[in-house]
Formats: C-alpha cells, structure tokens, sequence
C-alpha cells in the first residue's frame, strides 16, 4: 500500500501507533475512537479527533501522541515519510530538501544522513558558516583570501594563517636558529666521519 500513490484526502495509520492514530498527506494527524481501559479496570469510549500540531522549539512541525499512558512529541515529518513512502532505516534522517523545517510536502522530504542535511543547508545558503562573509578578524571571504583544508571541505582565512605563521617565526627564530646550527653540527661529524 505504501507503493500507491496517495491521494490527497487519504488518511494512513502512524507507523508504531496503528489503530490508534492516522496522519494525512498534509500532515494533520487525528486519534482514532477508541476503547480504554484504566487503572482500575474500567472501560470507556475515548472519542477520536484531529490532534494539534505546534511548531516545536526546533523549528519543525511536532504533534503529541499517546500510547499506554505514554505521551511522545513526535515530529510529523518523519511521521509522514514512514506512513506514504517506508520505513526509516536506522542511521538515516527524513531531511528536508529544501531546509524550510515547516514544508512537510513529500516531494520536499527524502531519506540521507546527517551529513546530506549539512550539505543541503550550504546548498542552500542556510547554513551558519555559509552566510559568513568576513573571518572574526574582518577579513572578507573573497576568491583570493579564501583557503580550503581539502576540495570543498572547510574554509578558513588565508591572511589570518599568514599572520599567525610569521607571529609564530617571528616568537621562535631564536630556536629554530638554534636548531638549524645543531643540524648543520651533528651533520658535519657524520659526513666527516
């Protein structure tokens, strides 16, 4: 059934929680009617209803689900991909594709790892370090300042480096001095014999 195209009125069972909750392509989740028994052996008929679902402290959509006297926030998107696409495999993330936390849309969810989200934040300029335009000693992020510790991995300023690297020639030239004439004394005796 999860091969099937979802049409857009089509209520699928939340994955670990079926019979209990449903959730929408959208992303409205609602509880089923249900029977409960409690603690003291009662029974009743708990009405279903459409839940509420709050944007979370993270920034994602999050709804709130109950089971055997347990409340789990759960966040829709992942409930979503696993009701209308699969399973999600263990060490894999629902990311969204185009970094917009809020659209649950399918075609905007897809399988990766937490890495690929990284990768899609500076794809698409959301990233912290990929808006940043000057180093923390002002000096602009530009083509020929600009240095890389390997192809297309991180960034660091190329003036900054150059700076520190004669602060640190200019503190020890005393010693590497030092050590320059010991090399040319210990090479001597054993060229000399």
């Amino acid at each position: 059934m999860a091969d099937d195209q979802p049409t857009p009125e089509e209520w699928r069972p939340v994955v670990g929680y079926e019979g209990i909750y449903e959730i929408m392509i959208d992303g409205r989740v609602r509880a089923l009617d249900r029977v409960i028994t409690d603690s003291v052996g009662h029974t009743y008929l708990r009405r279903g209803g459409e839940k509420v679902v709050h944007v979370g402290d993270s920034g994602y959509c999050c709804v709130t689900l109950s089971q055997g006297g347990r409340n789990r926030i759960v966040k829709v998107h992942s409930l979503i991909f696993e009701a209308f696409v699969g399973p999600i495999p263990e060490g894999a993330i629902v990311r969204h594709l185009n970094d917009v936390k809020t659209d649950n849309r399918l075609e905007n969810l897809a399988l990766g790892t937490h890495a690929d989200n990284r990768h899609d934040s500076v794809r698409n300029g959301t990233h912290h370090q990929a808006n940043l335009t000057h180093c923390p000693e002002g000096h602009p992020y530009d083509d020929a300042n600009t240095r890389y510790m390997q192809p297309g991995n991180r960034r660091y300023c190329g003036e900054c480096h150059r700076l520190r690297g004669k602060a640190w020639k200019d503190a020890n030239r005393e010693k590497v001095r030092a050590a320059n004439r010991e090399y040319m004394r210990t090479y001597r005796k054993r060229v000399r014999g």
